[in-house]
């Protein structure tokens, strides 16, 4: 009997903080690495920590392979481009107008983020017998909040990251510094160390937690009747200051990535 060969994508999501790849075999999650991406590596830098992990050199079939990609910087595809010409690796750059799981009632719909049709595509294909209606927020750079019903997109919002957020202050005022987490013993506060502590830490949550309710009432939904998914890399720091129940799920974009090309192979 013909041994049938692995399915095997590279999962790329190309955020303004971090490459993260992941590759994925028969739509298993097999390896993981990331790299800061506030400077574009080098396509030998990128290949020797993808090397690291998944050593290619080895495949006897390269093309068969796909290097599906998610970016938020302009200037990624032409690198992903590139290391898929050393590799022989198939490309695929994530839009809206690829075959998707979900639809997408957004205006224009190649104006939505792909880390968030990535999130979304995932959240669908893996949460929803949970409930009909799922709500995504992303704790990235910038943190996203995405509705998803009866498989469509239908909108969210976005704003500033969490690590945006709590660096502003010593970033921007001489009298003010960064502080580290620490406990929040109150909002009425007498020094500037525990201020900001509350400020930061304690006033984001509420953001949050303020956000998504006036989110779930202009979309006119019951807050019961929503399965809530949190993913980004502040996620896990969130998922105990959230005033619901959350699924805390860290592959949620790299799993998007791979459902998708698996639908346009």
């Amino acid at each position: 009997m013909k041994k049938i060969p692995p399915v095997i994508n590279i999962s790329v999501s190309h955020g303004n903080s971090y490459i993260k790849t992941a590759v994925y075999i028969n739509n298993l999650q097999k390896a993981f690495f990331k790299l800061e991406s506030i400077k574009m590596p080098s396509v030998k830098l990128y290949l020797s920590g993808l090397i690291k992990i998944f050593d290619y050199s080895k495949l006897s079939a390269p093309e068969n392979v796909i290097m599906a990609v998610s970016a938020t910087k302009k200037d990624a595809e032409n690198f992903y481009r590139k290391v898929c010409a050393k590799t022989g690796f198939k490309f695929l750059i994530v839009t809206a107008g690829l075959n998707l799981p979900i639809q997408i009632n957004y205006h224009p719909p190649d104006s939505l983020g792909t880390d968030r049709i990535c999130s979304a595509s995932a959240a669908f294909e893996k949460y929803r017998g949970e409930s009909e209606t799922l709500a995504v927020i992303d704790f990235g750079t910038a943190t996203t909040f995405n509705i998803i019903s009866k498989g469509v997109f239908e909108g969210g919002l976005i704003l500033p990251g969490f690590g945006l957020y709590k660096n502003s202050l010593g970033d921007s005022c001489d009298y003010l510094f960064r502080v580290r987490y620490n406990r929040i013993a109150g909002f009425l506060c007498r020094d500037t160390a525990s201020s900001l502590i509350a400020g930061i830490y304690g006033g984001y949550p509420v953001l949050i937690n303020g956000l998504y309710q006036k989110l779930l009432d202009d979309a006119r939904l019951d807050e019961k009747k929503v399965c809530l998914i949190i993913t980004g890399g502040y996620s896990n720091f969130f998922t105990t200051m959230l005033e619901r129940p959350v699924i805390c799920d860290q592959s949620l974009v790299a799993d998007g990535i791979n459902i998708i090309a698996n639908l346009n192979r």
